[in-house]
């Protein structure tokens, strides 16, 4: 019973990933991933110093298929790093970017 219950769930998972790639559907997805460091440092005479990082990159995409199985479209995403007491020179680092480029699939 349970290889049935497997097998019949491969089939209906193949079975539908195929039919959403013929031309006139859209392609939606998304990423994304969450990266934190914590470490402190110790010298010898010299004071213990803390570093932390955090990274946070989330993206998404939207797009058509223009033939059956090629896809376009565009991809924005945002990255968001925070830093502090990496760099003894600086209290701390605060960076957000927002991108957006063109994919092709196949």
């Amino acid at each position: 019973m349970k290889y049935f219950l497997l097998l019949f769930t491969l089939v209906m998972l193949a079975i539908s990933a195929n039919c959403q790639l013929d031309k006139k559907y859209w392609l939606f997805g998304g990423s994304g991933n969450f990266f934190s460091y914590n470490d402190d440092f110790t010298t010898t005479g010299q004071p213990t110093v803390s570093a932390k990082l955090t990274e946070i990159n989330l993206s998404a995409n939207v797009g058509y298929f223009i033939f059956d199985k090629f896809a376009v479209g565009l991809r924005p995403g945002m990255k968001s790093l925070k830093s502090r007491g990496l760099n003894t020179a600086s209290a701390g680092h605060k960076e957000i970017a927002l991108y957006i480029g063109p994919f092709a699939r196949y």
